[in-house]
């Protein structure tokens, strides 16, 4: 928590430092050419930005200039549904620590060494803002006591003033001995306190001019902007340049008020209030005002020489003044319109839009392409596609010719938009009535969408299906070139190579189809045999085992270390007792894909420590893959595609347990409540209900977050009961097992069983 709003500070300090340094270039190019109090206004732009999180977008920002940094959206065919490709503080370092301590070993991981830095920092920077705080109002107490001492001035008129500046407040003027200047003083209700040498003198023509100048701070209402930056400073005080720019806003307030003050009388005043600024020249170095003032001394030498300098501006500088400011402003005051890049790999093409309208958008992928539905429209009618603004078919070069896709095009005008080297691409809209005419709202909501789908079109970038650069895991370097770290074979070496630099092996044997060679911490298997004369031909390096390599340290690290080094695995195969290794274990594995190879990470189920580390070019089908329990497998959605059909349970024959709460989760994510119910057993020794009252049920819910328990499953396990006809599924989501406000070690549990047909069901609750 502390550090997320840290990280929120230091993001607007270093936006409003860019402001800054733009307005400071501003104002040293055009502010002798334009009057000072254009110069103040400026530094408004950055005091919004330091206090409020902004978050209004335009195509004339600023920092539309500034380098890309755009979301990508990827569709990939390894079982990813959506990530989120953006640059953050917990990807900043790569390789991993280890800490040896005794027989243990800690991992310290990078990401957790940056955590730990950055918690220190957001610790010390509360300390700094704390300080500061009571600093400013030890300050503000000490200086209150003194002025609060001061005695009104009754025989004094300044109306004549507050006509010249247009101002119907009441104010009034105060002596005080401690002074030596004036000065504004309080926020509800300011008033001016003078030095009570100047009471003798407060009807003359240099002490009215005086009272102007600050009467002019509290028409501002100065008083309060200066609490405003105060408060900035505090929050921002590890930023220079906003201390800075807090001393320029200071300098600028009080040369645009001189200039008020010289511009209000009808006579030539400049060389009389030079000299008065000269007599109270003093008021810098005085101990109550220091206190009083939180930041910058007012430069005396800068204010006479800008009022000799002055000159009533002609008639076309106000307007053209005010025309920069309001331009800046609209440059500086809104951010860049945030871009989102959605890439399909599966298919094989790119777009990008604003991230206001993908947020609009549905997205559903299906085997012949990928439909955008307007999300309002899908949310009041999720079926049938109604609510599709646009969709881009894909159609297997191996199945359909250009030919056949001109055909299409005549038919219902799919307009082709390109080809890779598997599929060739084509960009419709519906035929068909998209949205409920009677429904204004949604009518508004649909249209909007509809005109910004030609500008997505014209951004399509057609790529080839696969294409992984984005997926690449630095901690896995040497994988993506089939070796192991700190191993000079990789995957297709000849082993006989390993045996001349090696030596003999600890072991050698028969697995597998092929030889082993086991030294110390590493066993190559390879498509070696035994010949004749008991002698080996040692054949090619297919596997290698390790106990060390990538960061990763087996026996002393467990998944959840494994993780945050390498991240997220791209499939889990989980600890069932039914699969077992040729061996009779029964170890779970995560499975990370480098390029052409697999990176397989076998674990214990009891404690979750490593057991080893290995890596091959088989490519196995994770049981869950990224995306958790919400991405269907290609053998899974063909069985779902089957079973909604006519819902036959012989569909579902083969399917594992995972694989059942796979198929019930997407029907619930799809709306399909009636298949959803046509998967649990609805044996007589159960409680249920029909299937009218479930779809009732379920459409009556509120909408489930499906992400927070199933999307981020680890630690994954079937237990069976003795009959092995019913089966107990369980997991502990990410999320969840990272919230603190969450029982330590709490497991989400599933249960199913078999039917008289052998094929794995939902299970309602039992009778018995």
């Amino acid at each position: 928590m502390l550090e997320s709003i840290f990280f929120t500070i230091i993001s607007m300090s270093i936006i409003a430092s860019i402001i800054a340094l733009f307005i400071g270039v501003i104002r040293n190019a055009l502010g002798k050419y334009l009057p000072k109090s254009f110069s103040y206004y400026l530094w408004f732009i950055v005091l919004f930005r330091l206090i409020l999180p902004i978050n209004f977008s335009s195509s004339l920002s600023l920092f539309n200039f500034m380098p890309n940094t755009t979301t990508i959206i990827s569709r990939v065919s390894r079982n990813i549904e959506t990530e989120a490709m953006q640059n953050n503080i917990n990807n900043v370092v790569s390789n991993s620590t280890t800490i040896s301590q005794g027989n243990a070993a800690a991992t310290v991981t990078p990401n957790s060494q940056l955590q730990i830095i950055f918690l220190g920092a957001s610790i010390i920077w509360v300390l700094g803002m704390i300080f500061l705080i009571i600093r400013s109002i030890i300050r503000y107490y000490n200086a209150s006591k003194v002025l609060d001492t001061a005695t009104i001035i009754k025989d004094i008129d300044i109306s004549h003033i507050k006509k010249s500046m247009k101002l119907n407040r009441n104010i009034s003027i105060y002596s005080l001995d401690l002074l030596q200047s004036p000065l504004v003083y309080g926020l509800l209700k300011p008033k001016v306190i003078v030095p009570a040498s100047m009471v003798d003198n407060i009807h003359t023509s240099e002490s009215m001019q005086i009272l102007a100048h600050e009467i002019h701070h509290i028409r501002r209402f100065d008083n309060i902007l200066k609490l405003i930056w105060s408060i900035a400073i505090c929050i921002h005080w590890f930023n220079p340049i906003v201390w800075l720019s807090a001393k320029y806003f200071n300098e600028d307030m009080e040369l645009s008020c001189d200039e008020k003050v010289v511009k209000a009388w009808e006579d030539d005043i400049r060389k009389a209030y030079a000299s008065s600024l000269i007599n109270i020249a003093d008021k810098q170095s005085h101990t109550l005002q220091g206190n009083f003032l939180f930041f910058g001394e007012s430069n005396i030498k800068a204010r006479v020489k800008n009022v000799m300098k002055f000159k009533k501006p002609k008639l076309l500088i106000t307007p053209i003044a005010i025309i920069l400011l309001g331009a800046t402003t609209i440059f500086t005051l809104t951010n860049k319109k945030e871009q989102i890049i959605y890439r399909n790999e599966n298919f094989g093409f790119v777009l990008t839009m604003d991230k206001k309208i993908f947020d609009k958008f549905k997205i559903l992928e299906e085997s012949s392409g990928v439909f955008f539905i307007n999300k309002d429209v899908y949310g009041a009618y999720p079926y049938d596609k109604i609510g599709t603004v646009f969709r881009i078919e894909a159609y297997q070069k191996e199945r359909i010719t250009r030919d056949d896709l001109e055909e299409l095009n005549s038919i219902y005008n799919l307009e082709y938009i390109g080809e890779n080297n598997k599929f060739y691409f084509g960009w419709a809209y519906p035929t068909d009535i998209a949205y409920p005419h009677d429904n204004e709202e949604l009518k508004k909501s649909y249209e909007r969408t509809t005109e910004a789908a030609s500008k997505i079109r014209e951004s399509i970038e057609i790529i080839e299906p696969g294409n992984d650069r984005y997926a690449y895991n630095e901690n896995l370097k040497s994988a993506y070139e089939g070796f192991v770290d700190g191993v000079e074979f990789g995957l297709n070496s000849p082993a006989e190579e390993v045996v001349k630099n090696w030596g003999e092996p600890l072991d050698i044997g028969y697995l597998y189809g092929g030889l082993y060679l086991a030294y110390e911490d590493v066993v190559f298997y390879t498509d070696g045999y035994m010949k004749n004369d008991n002698s080996y031909t040692y054949g090619t390096i297919g596997r290698i085992d390790t106990r060390e390599s990538y960061g990763i340290k087996a026996g002393a690290m467990t998944t959840d270390m494994v993780m945050g080094v390498l991240g997220e695995p791209d499939g889990w195969q989980v600890y069932d007792e039914e699969w077992k290794d040729p061996e009779g274990d029964i170890h779970p594995k995560a499975y990370y894909y480098a390029g052409d190879y697999t990176i397989t990470i076998s674990y214990r189920v009891d404690n979750r420590l490593v057991q080893y580390i290995s890596i091959d070019d088989y490519r196995p089908l994770p049981v869950v893959g990224r995306g958790g329990f919400l991405v269907l497998n290609d053998n899974e959605k063909e069985a779902y595609e089957r079973f909604i059909q006519n819902f036959d349970e012989k569909e579902l024959n083969g399917l594992s347990v995972i694989s059942i709460l796979k198929l019930y989760l997407h029907c619930h994510k799809e709306g399909n409540f009636e298949a959803q119910w046509e998967l649990y057993t609805k044996e007589d020794t159960e409680f249920g209900w029909d299937k009218k009252e479930h779809i009732a049920m379920r459409k009556k819910e509120e909408e489930i977050d499906f992400s927070r328990y199933f999307e981020n499953p680890v630690n994954i396990e079937i237990d069976y009961f003795r009959d092995r006809t019913r089966a107990t599924l369980s997991w502990e989501d990410i999320k969840i097992k990272n919230d603190p406000s969450n029982s330590p070690g709490s497991r989400i549990n599933f249960r199913l069983a078999k039917n008289k047909d052998g094929i794995w069901k939902v299970e309602f609750s039992r009778k018995d």
